[in-house]
């Protein structure tokens, strides 16, 4: 089922690591919720990580694929893909 859209946003490096371009897309979105959601557990015992996994999937690149969220004190960032060490998430996602 077809929950909403949702907006990615990425760049692109150059090999010296710095920002070659930025990209927006607007990809369609789901609902898709993994045992402990359906539990009601979170996925760690303290509710932080930097892989934490959502409830929600993105159909991007031919592919739906999970949205984790990055989250440490009060605040949060989700993304898909790898977070890069030192650069952090390639592709971030923003709920319309």
């Amino acid at each position: 089922m077809i929950h909403g859209t949702y907006f990615l946003h990425g760049r692109s490096f150059r090999k010296d690591g710095t920002v070659d371009s930025l990209w927006t897309k607007e990809v369609p979105a789901k609902y898709a919720p993994m045992p402990h959601h359906l539990a009601g557990r979170s996925y760690t015992a303290t509710g932080y990580g930097k892989r934490l996994p959502s409830s929600t999937m993105v159909f991007f690149n031919g592919r739906w694929r999970r949205v984790y969220v990055c989250c440490y004190s009060n605040s949060g960032m989700a993304y898909i893909g790898d977070w890069v060490i030192g650069r952090g998430a390639e592709i971030t996602v923003q709920e319309v």
